[in-house]
């Protein structure tokens, strides 16, 4: 199960089982993230957008926002 959240990010939950009890553990692993903060001075904007097209790092590319982060992403 994918879920996304208001904050930009998108996790997905996978089961222990295929019928889904009280007793269930779930394993839960961020497959996104984006930029977001709760601050009604920003509006979290994306300002700066790298794609790398290099061998080593090919399907990659970078973003900067006004939330005062850098982030590094991989399509695959």
């Amino acid at each position: 199960m994918l879920v996304g959240t208001f904050g930009s990010e998108i996790y997905e939950f996978t089961a222990s089982s295929e019928k889904i009890e009280s007793d269930c553990t779930w394993t839960i692993d961020c497959r996104m993230r984006g930029h977001f903060t709760p601050n009604p001075l920003w509006t979290n904007e994306v300002w700066g957008l790298c794609v790398c097209n290099t061998e080593k790092n090919a399907n990659k590319y970078i973003s900067c926002s006004d939330d005062a982060t850098l982030r590094l992403y991989d399509t695959k």
